[in-house]
């Protein structure tokens, strides 16, 4: 099935419907004339629950590319990088993969600092149509953009919400869009009290568990939930991941709550971050510093010699790669030991790490990137996902489970 939206008949607020430039089909196209904050949305209807692309047809006779943020019910799919066409009268597409539901759905194209291309039509094409299945449903429900995954919880980190941390993810979004990390306001490295905030923010449920981020991120006022989270969130009181459980924290240090409670201290994740891991504070039930420390008398070393701030410091560094305490979907550690052709490959250079085997090759290929999650058993268990890899929905298990199962509440393993 294939369905084309002209953009002269979606809804436009910036965008001129312009003439001047030939070889547009209908009656016209999207002139974007703003930087910022122009939007094109078409309103599209589909017939069945399944896996889509939607192709832009655009021109761009600039010199430099131009990018808009693609939301899909408003939710952030991801930001589309348009590259020149040689004129405005050259039209050229840029596809996107997504999940729809049976039913209407709004498709947004909004300016985000740049003025966007000509913007001729929306050809909505279906690639993989569910015909049924098991397990807890639909394959996938709404936009897949790899945001939905299961919302921090109170808990520590578990097996249920293991989570891709921050640098995995830009890893995964860049291997699967090309996408890599730009950002204008928060470095990637970027350290409070002596803790690198990548390797423990969840992407997707910090926007998951705040939508008005999300708005943020899909308006192209934000590229990252973690430029927020550097930026305001923490101050703010906002959890980056599951594996901080303030009411535990709150309730293990009543000196800390005092202080939130009275201004002195700005939330609980802002002492943890500034002071909590340096007094070897626990952020949550299942980390025990103490334990720690105990069980790696190397990093109680590092610790006492001062080669390290914290037990927590290292765990955050190295010890969730090292799989001393599991929490990650994806252990380099865990994947290099049971993949020794990668470990290889590695050690040599032809592959800087094991991660981006594993998104590029290992996934498709059946490959277990960690503890947490069992590509044979999920596909067994869930004969819909089966089914969808098979015909080329999904590159693997690991990929629905990450866009789609951890927020339906599938089982990783």
């Amino acid at each position: 099935m294939s369905f084309t939206y002209e953009a002269e008949s979606a809804i436009l607020s910036g965008p001129a419907i312009a003439t001047n430039h030939g070889g547009f089909s209908g009656s016209g196209f999207a002139d974007y004339l703003n930087p910022t904050e122009d939007y094109t949305e078409f309103a599209i209807e589909v017939d069945a629950t399944g896996q889509y692309e939607l192709s832009f047809r655009y021109a761009l006779g600039a010199d430099a590319n131009r990018s808009l943020s693609l939301t899909v019910d408003a939710q952030a799919i991801g930001i589309l990088d348009f590259e020149p066409t040689g004129a405005w009268e050259n039209w050229d597409e840029l596809a996107a993969q997504v999940q729809l539901t049976a039913g209407t759905h709004t498709v947004k194209l909004t300016a985000i600092g740049t003025s966007g291309p000509n913007l001729d039509a929306l050809i909505v094409d279906a690639l993989n149509i569910e015909t049924g299945g098991g397990g807890s449903g639909d394959v996938g429900s709404g936009a897949g953009s790899g945001t939905d995954s299961l919302a921090p919880g109170n808990a520590g980190v578990g097996v249920n919400n293991a989570f891709l941390s921050f640098e995995q993810w830009v890893a995964f979004a860049a291997i699967r869009t090309g996408a890599v990390y730009q950002s204008n306001l928060t470095d990637f490295n970027t350290t409070i009290g002596g803790l690198r905030v990548a390797p423990l923010f969840d992407e997707t449920a910090y926007l998951k568990a705040n939508p008005d981020v999300a708005e943020a991120v899909q308006q192209g006022r934000l590229r990252y939930g973690f430029e927020h989270f550097v930026l305001y969130g923490m101050n703010e009181g906002r959890i980056p991941g599951a594996w901080f459980d303030q009411r535990y924290y709150l309730e293990q240090n009543p000196d800390v709550a005092a202080a939130v409670k009275n201004g002195t201290v700005r939330s609980a994740i802002a002492h943890f971050f500034e002071f909590g891991h340096l007094e070897q504070r626990n952020p949550n039930a299942v980390f025990d510093a103490e334990d720690y420390l105990l069980n790696n008398p190397d990093v109680k070393a590092a610790v006492d010699s001062g080669k390290l701030d914290s037990a927590f410091e290292h765990y955050a560094e190295f010890g969730i790669e090292e799989g001393r305490q599991s929490g990650l979907l994806f252990e380099e550690s865990f994947y290099l030991q049971n993949n020794p052709d990668v470990a290889a490959a590695v050690t040599k250079g032809d592959i800087a790490l094991g991660i981006h085997h594993f998104f590029t090759f290992g996934q498709s290929e059946g490959r277990d990137p960690s503890r947490n999650f069992d590509q044979s058993a999920y596909l067994e268990r869930y004969g819909d996902v089966a089914a969808a890899v098979a015909n080329g929905a999904f590159a693997s298990g690991f990929e629905h489970y990450y866009m789609f199962g951890q927020a339906e509440g599938r089982l990783p393993i």
